[in-house]
């Protein structure tokens, strides 16, 4: 999500600048490093993988959509709305 974030950080007005960039790049580096082994692109990834990437995007968005149209507000307000919102979203899909 952080290179996501830093890719489209402009649509937001704000800059990264170039040692934020390496900073992303060597984060993004770690991770791989950590995770390749356990990468498999059998044919069962393909609904998880899905999934993941939908979850990223909507996280990014909703991230960038905060930070450009709601850029000053209670925390605590914004969490409930947040997590009510998830929950809408979550409950049907976790009921037997």
């Amino acid at each position: 999500q952080p290179v996501l974030i830093a890719a489209l950080a402009p649509w937001v007005g704000e800059r990264v600048a170039p040692r934020q960039w390496l900073g992303v790049a060597l984060g993004l580096a770690g991770v791989i490093l950590v995770i390749w082994h356990k990468l498999a692109l059998d044919a069962g990834v393909g609904a998880p993988l899905l999934m993941a990437v939908a979850a990223l995007l909507a996280i990014t968005g909703g991230t960038l959509y905060q930070k450009r149209f709601v850029p000053h507000f209670d925390l605590r307000t914004g969490q409930v709305v947040q997590f009510a919102a998830a929950l809408a979203v979550t409950a049907p899909a976790a009921w037997p």
